[in-house]
């Protein structure tokens, strides 16, 4: 199975399609879990879930796959992918270590003083924002 590597996918979505064209496809599991695509307010149609092995080259793990009705391509989410090595944080940065780096500005209530800032907002731009469940 082809699968697209989406690291803003916090679950991993097969299509209903995809789903009824595997040979020996696991029963579904009913699911409660809302899932919606990227910035979108509708939640998908969900048919159901089930559990497999996912393997690449010498790793696996075991992953859930939520079945989404209609046709697309399938994700495999980020959690997934670095499971199998896929994807790798590579600077992780702590708070802690950039409180000990700088520990006079993490200190007491800080205010800004001496400048004036203007911060510039192009209204033609639409805010955006989508959690990350």
């Amino acid at each position: 199975l082809k699968v697209v590597i989406d690291t803003g996918c916090s679950v991993n979505i097969i299509g209903t399609d995809t789903y009824s064209s595997l040979e020996n496809p696991p029963p579904l599991k009913k699911s409660k879990k809302r899932l919606f695509s990227y910035q979108s307010k509708y939640t998908l149609a969900i048919s159901g879930k089930f559990s497999t092995v996912v393997r690449f080259k010498s790793s696996s793990t075991k992953a859930t796959f939520y079945v989404v009705d209609g046709q697309g391509e399938s994700l495999l989410g980020f959690e997934t992918a670095q499971d199998l090595g896929l994807v790798q944080i590579l600077c992780p940065i702590t708070t802690e270590s950039v409180d000990q780096k700088f520990p006079q500005v993490f200190k007491g209530t800080g205010k800004f003083k001496g400048r004036q800032f203007e911060i510039h907002i192009d209204p033609n731009v639409a805010p955006v924002a989508q959690l990350h469940n």
